[in-house]
């Protein structure tokens, strides 16, 4: 399939992808209650987090050797398991520990021991699809991930709208264990296929003392700049519930999760990008990332725009009036989330690149800046001020990467934001080969 072609089926399949979970995420706000549903974002929060620190890169280490075939394939599955088998372990410890002190466990509150059992299957679940997200993206099989990922989010829907038409259930944590299991579902069908459908076998290999190095050399970088930037998406989630409650972090956390919906594209084309510009044999891979920058801004511009002006009917609408409060964060968040979406393009870039400093720089100004406002804007105006520090940090982030790409290639700010008449053709061919397909 030529590179257009990618491009369209990738979009279809993703966009399926996040319309079925948008009707999930709707399900689970009238299932949970507002309470309910801010314990549910909290636990994702933290398994992100967990996932970030103890994976120590290895996300991105595996894109990028599999797309520059840098080290054999099989050696890279080896320092996979055991890196999967390291974090289970530190969940382990790190929940043994907690318990002691607190009396209750982490990932999911509670004295049981069920709590950490559920936890550590919702982490094995959050560990197994981002390695093996990798694992598709460095093979470059981008719409057989899309494909898969919509299937499994349909089967999650069909259980959750189930429940809700025919099974009113009022404890959270018989949905908390739900959606556990739904994730669980979705990593396995992807490793599976991955597996038996690519003929991949589970095959292992010994490792070098020297290929654990050139495996972590890479990984160790974007392991500091992922926490960071994490943290820098994050810090504002524990902050609100901090200060203000759970109440408030489930009405903060909707606003947020539907701002994550204009990333749609950037991280589509981000996860497009970084292999490309990794595999060496792949040429002109600099005008597609500019082409595939400047088709997202005029599209998201758009987007955004028709969002602002339907948001305040539209939330209480489809959400229920519990969340009218959600409005105006979502409002403050739009400009935020607009120019954070270029800054994903391009660290996609500079990471093939292996330019990984003005990554880390870059999430290191972010987290800084929104770390800063939300201690001094949270407690005085509650979720307005979350998003309004996130949107200050995150529009700063993004000018830095346009002015450092502009500076590293050589060229003006117009050529990499506004659309060209080549672009306009592009999106044409994209749009008929979509409604063929």
């Amino acid at each position: 399939m030529n590179f257009s072609g990618v491009i369209v089926s990738s979009i279809a399949y993703r966009f399926l992808y996040v319309v079925i979970n948008v009707f999930i995420t709707l399900l689970l706000t009238r299932l949970m209650t507002v309470d309910g549903y801010g314990i549910l974002s909290l636990m994702i929060a933290n398994a992100a987090i967990f996932n970030l620190v103890s994976c120590l890169g290895s996300e991105s280490g595996i894109t990028y050797h599999y797309a520059s075939d840098s080290l054999p394939r099989k050696k890279i599955f080896t320092i996979i398991c055991f890196v999967v088998l390291f974090q289970l372990a530190v969940f382990t410890t790190s929940e043994v520990i907690y318990k002691i002190i607190t009396g209750n466990y982490w990932l999911i509150t509670g004295h049981d021991i069920q709590f950490f059992l559920w936890g550590m299957v919702y982490l094995f679940s959050v560990t197994l699809t981002d390695k093996y997200t990798a694992f598709f993206y460095g093979s470059h099989w981008y719409g057989s991930f899309n494909k898969i990922m919509a299937t499994g989010s349909l089967v999650s829907l069909v259980v959750f709208a189930g429940l809700y038409f025919f099974v009113r259930a009022h404890d959270v944590f018989f949905y908390l264990r739900l959606f556990i299991l739904t994730s669980f579902f979705q990593a396995v069908l992807l490793s599976v296929f991955f597996h038996f459908n690519q003929h991949q076998s589970i095959l292992f290999s010994s490792v070098q003392k020297g290929d654990w190095k050139k495996f972590f050399s890479y990984s160790f970088v974007v392991f500091v700049t992922n926490i960071i930037q994490f943290l820098a998406y994050r810090v504002d989630y524990w902050l609100v519930a901090f200060y203000k409650g759970e109440e408030a972090l489930g009405l903060y956390s909707l606003a947020v999760k539907l701002n994550q919906l204009f990333w749609i594209l950037p991280l589509l084309f981000a996860g497009i990008i970084f292999p490309q510009t990794a595999d060496n044999k792949i040429v002109n891979y600099e005008l597609r990332v500019t082409a595939l920058v400047r088709i997202t801004v005029a599209i998201l511009l758009v987007i955004e725009l028709a969002a602002l002006a339907i948001a305040r009917p539209i939330i209480p609408y489809v959400f229920g009036e519990a969340y009218e409060r959600s409005i105006v964060p979502f409002i403050y968040l739009l400009p935020g989330y607009f120019l954070l979406s270029i800054n994903i393009l391009l660290a996609a870039y500079y990471a093939g690149k292996k330019q990984l400093h003005v990554n880390l720089i870059g999430s290191a100004m972010c987290f800084l800046i929104v770390l800063f406002l939300d201690l001094f804007l949270i407690p005085r105006y509650g979720i307005n001020g979350a998003a309004m520090a996130s949107t200050v940090a995150y529009s700063v982030s993004g000018i830095y990467f346009v002015w450092r790409f502009t500076e590293f290639n050589r060229s003006k700010i117009s050529d990499l934001l506004l659309l060209k008449s080549q672009d306009v053709a592009q999106i044409r061919i994209f749009v008929k080969q979509l409604f063929i397909a």
